[in-house]
């Protein structure tokens, strides 16, 4: 059973645990734009950008479609790098021995954080930035960073409900 906490772009996503029994939280961010939606974006950038560089050429600036071509390249490689850095995303596992944080990105999972369900706690957030901070023993993660306020607060209740029926 999927169970997403916001309703269309699926930021905060409930998988089945491995075990059946547990949490598992798939966090991702928010993408205003479909690949589509980028590449037409760029299109519409990359021509104008080309239109303008040649009117200045035919107005006696020659230098003009050879900044045009740069900043269109700049532009593409700038665009592909934020779309690729939407693609992170963080697991929260949480199982009777252990609540497990996961990061992906660029390809890549590395295992960020493991606490012991018992002795995690959902730390109080600095003033006036609300984040969700697990922490045990002096060490302590900041989850979710990339959710928007609402989705943070959700995250927090889930893992706060969820600890407690751990504890009881």
């Amino acid at each position: 059973m999927m169970r997403s906490f916001k309703s269309g772009a699926c930021m905060i996503v409930s998988v089945p645990a491995s075990d059946g029994a547990g949490l598992r939280l798939c966090l991702k961010p928010n993408r205003a734009l479909s690949g589509r939606g980028v590449v037409m974006a760029f299109v519409a950038v990359g021509s104008t950008c080309l239109a303008v560089a040649l009117w200045s050429a035919v107005q006696g600036n020659v230098f003009a479609p050879f900044f045009a071509a740069l900043d269109i390249v700049l532009v593409g490689v700038a665009l592909r790098l934020v779309w690729r850095s939407g693609e992170r995303a963080e697991w929260i596992e949480l199982s009777d021995d252990a609540l497990t944080v996961r990061r992906e990105a660029f390809g890549r999972s590395v295992e960020a954080a493991r606490f012991h369900p018992y002795w995690v706690r959902l730390g109080p957030a600095p003033q006036g930035h609300p984040r969700v901070i697990l922490s045990s023993h002096g060490r302590s993660l900041e989850v979710g960073a990339f959710l928007g306020e609402t989705e943070r607060e959700a995250l927090a209740a889930t893992l706060r409900t969820a600890l407690g029926q751990m504890k009881h």
